[in-house]
């Protein structure tokens, strides 16, 4: 019995859900010893705040306020706190007083927590040119805008 547009769909997605999470096992392993124990300190959640704080501090080099992390990373003001306090300890973050609000705080990346991302950033470059090498030019056209699509309807800000 063939599956329904909703069953393929969701087959689709499931797919390439596999394939990002084959990509990050495989961006692992080719980390070196001393850099996994580095990284491997690291929870999935510490790993997704150094992404977003990244991202965040793109347009804030000075850093963002805690209360934008944890709305971004859908998470309380407290349990986000408790998470940009173990990011300091091991060096990833940096936590500055906010110059326009002294009770609050901005955080940034350390240079470690650069140092880290752009590392795993450039493996994952590298696993992602491997398996898009295999789509025509044709095929990496409609993927590219197809993800431009819904990341424009999924991500962008919304009023």
């Amino acid at each position: 019995m063939p599956l329904s547009p909703k069953e393929s769909f969701r087959a689709l997605l499931q797919q390439l859900m596999d394939i990002v999470e084959n990509m990050h096992e495989q961006c692992f392993k080719a980390q070196t010893p001393e850099h996994m124990k580095k990284i491997m300190n690291m929870t999935l959640r510490q790993g997704k705040a150094l992404r977003t704080i990244s991202v965040l501090t793109q347009d804030k080099p000075e850093g963002v306020p805690l209360k934008l992390l944890a709305e971004r990373m859908g998470m309380t003001a407290p349990a986000t706190s408790l998470l940009v306090e173990s990011m300091v300890m091991k060096g990833f973050f940096d936590r500055l007083v906010n110059p326009d609000d002294r009770r609050s705080v901005r955080i940034k990346l350390s240079e470690k927590g650069r140092e880290n991302f752009e590392r795993i950033t450039a493996a994952f470059i590298e696993q992602y040119d491997r398996l898009f090498c295999s789509l025509s030019p044709d095929e990496l056209a409609a993927f590219s805008s197809i993800i431009r699509k819904l990341y424009t309807f999924q991500c962008s800000e919304k009023p």
